[in-house]
């Protein structure tokens, strides 16, 4: 009898052991034995094919190893998905988990207690040392981290070798050389820039840059942090109206404002316009909607060139780390959700990612063997880089950023002279 009870302590012990050693040291444990639904809300659909693709596969790898956790998909494109999100959220009926744009965007549902900390999870097993450093920040709060990111992204000017070729053009290092090349463009018949200005992102894209080379990168941050001069410093007025002496040169699509951003791709694709100035994101866009072999035989790309006087370094890009990935606070199922990111970000999940979308991810180790000669670039710029200027809509509140989004369309159209929107926009920032 008494050796019954020895051994069946020993079973005990060694079962709790087991089990507490899995609990606390690997984060996979936190999966539920009852059977569960997670909702994953996210922006990749099919126009965005590498990623899309990488979620589908995923997601049936994780549902073979957590039979118990089924992981269901609800997928809506970009802009949409902000407003939905947001309305979501405050009706307390968004998704178990969600994608966010970390920054400014997510910091209003962690003040309002929408989102969970996952500090308790990343700090098991490991998990948060897989990152690279400071991946998290634009994810922290007031100390606790509110999500995990998955990728960063810089914004490039990216180009048609076909086109360059045809008119004997070369990347520009300065803005009088992109000038020079915008006029020979339009000269030529073709477009100098393909820009999809109507849900706005994508012409900030032109301000902030413009406003990053001309201020430098100190004045660009006090800007976005309400210090210094901010938007009052003269330089952002400045760069305003080099922009609108690009508009006025015809550098972009006609009727910008008006045109979708993923509705100007194709102009780039067929040689109709030279370029376009977008995120890493677009080589995704490339892959799934370009012809076959235009990645690897046509797609080029350069660093936004300096402006002749301005204070701004090559080394310092444009860019955000995104997507984050977060927790909702309602959900009935947090450690099921905290289970299935621990599982996607992974080094080898984060790999296929890579390989797949043509991303840079925030995980170590996790640029694929065999990577296309635009990734290995883009890693590179990663890890050459001086300052990280995020974008606008990242640092701005959602309130703020709609004000500084119409003015800066305002600019575009030539509607507001650039001494006006700047004065418009310190206001809008100083709220």
């Amino acid at each position: 009898m008494r050796a019954n009870k020895l051994c069946m302590t020993a079973l005990f012990i060694a079962a709790l052991s087991v089990a507490v050693g899995v609990y606390f040291g690997q984060p996979e444990a936190w999966a539920a034995e009852k059977k569960v639904t997670i909702t994953l809300w996210h922006v990749y659909g099919p126009e965005m094919k590498g990623a899309h693709d990488w979620f589908k596969k995923v997601i049936t790898e994780f549902e073979k190893q957590y039979p118990n956790i089924h992981v269901e998909e609800e997928i809506t494109p970009n802009d949409p998905y902000k407003v939905k999100f947001q309305t979501a959220m405050q009706a307390g009926q968004a998704g178990d988990a969600c994608m966010v744009f970390p920054g400014a965007f997510t910091e209003p549902f962690v003040r309002d207690g929408a989102l969970l900390p996952m500090d308790k999870y990343l700090d098991q097993g490991g998990w948060r040392k897989d990152f690279k450093p400071a991946t998290f920040a634009p994810l922290t709060y007031d100390g606790k981290t509110y999500g995990f990111p998955v990728a960063i992204r810089t914004v490039h000017i990216w180009y048609n070798k076909d086109v360059f070729k045809q008119y004997d053009l070369k990347p520009a290092k300065t803005m009088g050389e992109l000038k020079e090349m915008i006029k020979t463009l339009k000269a030529k018949g073709v477009t100098p820039f393909s820009l999809g200005n109507k849900e706005r992102w994508q012409g900030d894209f032109w301000v902030n840059y413009l406003f990053l080379r001309t201020a430098g990168y100190k004045t660009w941050y006090d800007a976005m942090f309400k210090k210094g001069k901010g938007f009052a410093d003269p330089s952002f007025t400045k760069s305003l109206a080099l922009l609108q002496e690009l508009v006025r040169m015809g550098a972009f699509t006609e009727g910008t404002n008006g045109v979708g951003a993923m509705d100007v791709n194709n102009a780039f694709f067929t040689g109709k316009a030279a370029m376009i100035l977008n995120g890493t994101f677009f080589v995704n866009q490339v892959v799934s909607l370009a012809p076959k072999g235009f990645l690897d035989e046509k797609l080029g790309y350069f660093n936004f060139p300096l402006i002749e006087g301005g204070k701004g370094s090559m080394r310092d890009y444009q860019g955000g780390v995104t997507p984050g990935f977060v927790i909702n606070a309602k959900t009935k199922h947090p450690d099921e959700v905290a289970t299935f990111y621990r599982f996607i970000s992974k080094p080898e999940h984060m790999k296929s990612l890579a390989s797949m979308a043509q991303w840079v991810t925030v995980v170590k180790g996790s640029t694929p063997e065999g990577a296309s000669s635009i990734l290995k670039s883009t890693v590179n710029e990663v890890d050459q880089m001086e300052n990280l200027a995020p974008y606008i809509n990242f640092n701005l509140l959602p309130k703020v950023w709609e004000e500084y989004a119409d003015y800066q369309q305002a600019v575009f159209a030539l509607d507001m002279k650039p001494e006006e929107a700047a004065a418009k926009i310190v206001k809008a920032a100083s709220k």
